[in-house]
């Protein structure tokens, strides 16, 4: 007795199914590999438009179904100091300021370092496209950083000015040290 056929109905239902189901996977494929092509273009164009940028080599990228992205540092030039490598990464927010993430990892060489908050990564990014004094900027940046564990990575410090600003700097110094795993 020959095997039953499955009928004219299942075989077109089955084939809708297929083609419905590689179609979002092509949907969801696209959409990625636009927005990574975008982002990554963007930090490009950052890092090019300045000379003082050349030697830094960034890749950035969303995380997968997240409104998040991280920011990956893949090489920094022996002749460039912290405040190269942070000036892009100022300027690169700025570029982003009119985007709402969730937050924004800061990775050295695939790995995760820290966590920016994006109000913060929205809030920097505002700053700096508005002239806002980069020393000030940097002063402020570590206290707003999360751990990978999500803990604050470093402390707000109160008292007087001297004080809280040579603490700041020292936090910021640390911070970039750790960054770029130096020692």
């Amino acid at each position: 007795m020959p095997a039953e056929q499955p009928s004219t109905g299942r075989k077109r239902w089955r084939r809708y199914a297929v083609t419905s189901a590689l179609l979002a996977v092509v949907a969801v494929f696209t959409v990625v590999v636009w927005n990574n092509y975008t982002l990554q273009h963007l930090v490009e164009d950052v890092i090019y438009s300045d000379p003082r940028n050349l030697g830094i080599e960034v890749n950035v990228y969303y995380e997968l179904f997240q409104n998040s992205i991280v920011y990956d540092l893949k090489s920094v030039s022996g002749d460039k100091s912290f405040a190269d490598v942070f000036r892009v990464f100022l300027q690169f927010a700025a570029e982003m300021k009119d985007r709402k993430l969730e937050y924004v990892k800061l990775a050295y060489q695939g790995r995760v370092k820290y966590i920016l908050p994006g109000e913060d990564f929205y809030s920097v990014g505002l700053m700096h496209s508005y002239g806002e004094n980069p020393i000030y900027i940097i002063r402020t940046f570590p206290e707003k950083l999360l751990l990978p564990n999500g803990r604050h990575a470093f402390p707000k410090w109160e008292g007087g000015i001297l004080a809280v600003a040579a603490r700041q700097l020292e936090d910021f110094n640390t911070f970039m040290k750790t960054w770029l795993e130096l020692r």
